[in-house]
């Protein structure tokens, strides 16, 4: 490895502050100036503030009033609870001040746009690298930080040994940071060429697994050869892997699980289309800049979204034998809501070089526990996800070996209760909560005769806009594509929690009832009398 003398980078700007405080030096005169220039702006600004609050009509205070149970406490109890009290009433009023500060809507924005645009700085969380490259804060620190949190090694066991009592093989798939793949853009120190980057307490993590029978995909030799190769395998200003890189590791987990006879054959057939995105990453949203900066420019992805034989678009298939779990890694061309496209992403793809259906549950950020939490909930209600299951690959970004949520779960199954089916009078109509249970297919716009389809969802875990449960599911129709343009319904995943105005379905009936119509594949709920959905938020 050459190494060679570079700059220091520092990922607090606090510690950066003090550091430049510690060795400055200022005339007298400057110092009078600075104290007379901070004392009047600590004066101007809050009389600004309390001005345009009095002519908008604002009370920027929170009601200082305790708690009634409080009084009834014994003295000393009462002293210490007044004390939380306070310090919880002062937080909330900072909070609301620094929230509701016309300096808030001023400055940030442009202030953030000059030191990025010329002093090549980022902030808390996008760190600026060379060349435009981009980097997120968290993923330096995995590298620089603290030891892999040892509690990981006893939950992965845990969750293995469970899923082992059904038999079931677990395949873990952490997945490398950018600045393991390509830290020279930070630093002149490391060569391009370097490879096997880590936190230093990996390799110990890796074994002490490998001891206990846990199977793992190691990613990061794929990334590095495509590196060399002059294949790039990340985003510049994004935290996520790019489809090249996506689509490689796929098929290589796709070779290795059929290697090891995890992976059954089927007569699925699957084909996948070709789309371009341009546009900037996550880290550059994160500056929340008002302009764009020259020097970092939006970028091309091309994507291969996954299709069905009828030439619908990739749903999973809850009855399959593999189930893949996993993070924004797995969603950034799966997910529409990420920018990047949508049913493109890393579970497509597997059952894409697989050439067979498989079970899929997928949730941006903490992939160490959000994914274990969603199997649980349905396990819990009776919902058995993991039948016929042979294998579960579980993918995370190794940043959650540091910071992520190691805590076991009990993945018992529990008893399943009778559904019981929500149905509407005529003209009745109602706003509800709902998780997606299920979903049938979107059609892609080019492959179908028809310009509009409707879908179906199945619904569960129905609440009212008060709050208040319903207790049974629903049946639902959407509109998926209208004059050959995919609503925004038709990105709806297994799993999602949405809201949305729900009908009778006879209203909708005599105009959507004629338009063409994926079903649900379980033949029980086609039975169950649908409603008319329209979706507000997810």
């Amino acid at each position: 490895m050459t190494m060679k003398q570079g700059k220091k980078i520092t990922l607090s700007r606090e510690i950066e502050a003090r550091d430049e405080i510690n060795r400055t030096s200022i005339s007298h005169r400057g110092a009078k100036c600075a104290t007379i220039v901070f004392i009047v702006l600590l004066i101007l600004v809050p009389l600004v503030q309390i001005g345009l609050d009095y002519s908008q009509g604002k009370r920027t205070v929170i009601p200082f009033t305790a708690p009634e149970s409080m009084h009834e406490k014994p003295f000393i109890q009462r002293v210490f609870a007044s004390n939380k009290f306070l310090i919880e009433w002062k937080t909330d009023w900072e909070k609301q001040l620094e929230e509701e500060s016309f300096l808030r809507d001023i400055f940030p924005a442009p202030f953030q746009w000059f030191m990025t645009a010329w002093m090549g700085t980022g902030n808390e969380k996008a760190i600026i690298g060379k060349e435009g490259w981009m980097y997120y804060a968290p993923d330096i620190l995995y590298l620089t930080g603290k030891a892999i949190d040892k509690s990981s090694v006893e939950c992965i066991a845990d969750f293995a040994r469970q899923l082992k009592q059904r038999n079931i093989e677990l395949v873990l798939m952490p997945v490398p940071l950018k600045p393991m793949i390509y830290p020279e853009h930070l630093t002149e120190r490391l060569d391009p060429s370097s490879s096997g980057i880590n936190n230093s307490s990996y390799q110990q993590w890796r074994d002490r697994l490998k001891a206990k029978g846990i199977r793992i995909v190691d990613v990061a030799p794929i990334l590095h050869s495509m590196k060399m190769a002059g294949i790039s395998t990340y985003l510049k200003t994004d935290t996520h892997w790019t489809p090249e890189a996506m689509e490689r590791v796929a098929g290589e987990l796709a070779r290795y699980l059929s290697a090891e006879g995890l992976a059954n054959v089927s007569n699925v057939i699957m084909t996948c289309d070709t789309i371009t995105r341009q546009q900037y990453g996550d880290i550059y949203t994160m500056l929340k800049m008002p302009y764009s900066v020259a020097t970092l420019s939006k970028e091309t992805a091309i994507l291969h979204p996954v299709l069905t034989e009828s030439g619908e678009y990739w749903q999973p298939s809850q009855t399959a034998p593999i189930l893949f779990m996993g993070d924004s890694f797995s969603n950034i061309y799966s997910l529409e809501g990420m920018g990047w496209g949508n049913s493109g992403g890393f579970a497509e793809q597997l059952s894409y070089y697989l050439q067979q259906q498989i079970d899929a549950i997928r949730r941006n950020d903490e992939g160490s526990i959000a994914t274990r939490l969603m199997l649980q909930k349905e396990l819990l209600k009776g919902r058995d996800r993991l039948a016929g299951k042979r294998v579960v690959v579980w993918e995370f970004a190794m940043r959650e070996l540091t910071s992520g949520n190691w805590e076991s779960l009990d993945l018992t199954l529990g008893e399943a209760q009778p559904a019981k089916f929500l149905t509407l009078a005529v003209g009745d109509s109602v706003i509800v909560s709902a998780t997606i249970a299920d979903r049938s297919a979107s059609p892609h716009p080019d492959k179908v005769t028809y310009a509009d389809h409707v879908f179906a969802l199945h619904l569960t875990d129905l609440q009212r806009s008060d709050g208040k449960e319903i207790g049974q599911d629903a049946v639902v129709y959407l509109l998926g594509m209208k004059e050959r343009k995919l609503t925004p319904a038709s990105y709806l995943r297994v799993g999602e929690r949405i809201t949305l105005k729900l009908s009778n379905w006879q209203l909708a009936e005599p105009t959507m009832g004629a338009l063409n119509r994926n079903e649900l594949t379980d033949m029980s709920l086609q039975l169950e009398e649908p409603l008319w959905g329209e979706l507000i938020t997810k």
